[in-house]
């Protein structure tokens, strides 16, 4: 019995190097109407190459019952922290039991970005706990920040698959 691809949802990770063209890929969503309206987790800030295909967004708007999604741009919403990006997620969750999810595509660029931030959050965080820790934006971590690092994007990417 042949898949009916049509009710299957889409899940891609892109790998590659610094300006091979991942960015552009995640822009081109906009040309494609039943991946709009598309949500745009930007970790990374390198967005001149699609900045015309975006409509800017806070992540006060993503609560509000109000705010209504571009379906002609991409929303882009520029996450500064792993914080934000909890945040984001249970505001998404929130969401969903709700049955108000709006977004037909969220994209996250880049995921490189989201393991650095998170790593450099958790050092600090445990720092503060009185964990060893000499430097926290240098990110000289120690190994159980990096064993804690990959928990926490392990769940992240099971989030965004699920």
């Amino acid at each position: 019995m042949p898949l009916d691809y049509e009710l299957q949802p889409l899940k891609a990770l892109f790998f590659g190097s610094a300006g091979s063209g991942k960015t552009i890929i995640l822009g081109s969503a906009v040309i494609e109407p039943r991946l709009m309206p598309a949500l745009y987790l930007d970790f990374e800030g390198n967005t001149a190459s699609i900045a015309s295909k975006l409509q800017a967004m806070t992540i006060e708007d993503l609560k509000s019952a109000d705010f209504k999604p571009s379906m002609t741009k991409i929303n882009h919403l520029r996450l500064r922290s792993y914080t934000d990006l909890n945040t984001v997620i249970d505001i998404l969750y929130n969401h969903v039991d709700k049955d108000t999810f709006v977004w037909s595509c969220t994209l996250l660029d880049s995921l490189g970005e989201v393991c650095y931030d998170t790593l450099r959050d958790l050092t600090k965080i445990n720092f503060k706990k009185g964990r060893d820790a000499k430097v926290a934006d240098g990110i000289k971590a120690p190994r159980g920040d990096y064993d804690e690092t990959r928990v926490v994007i392990t769940d992240l990417m099971r989030d965004l698959r699920d």
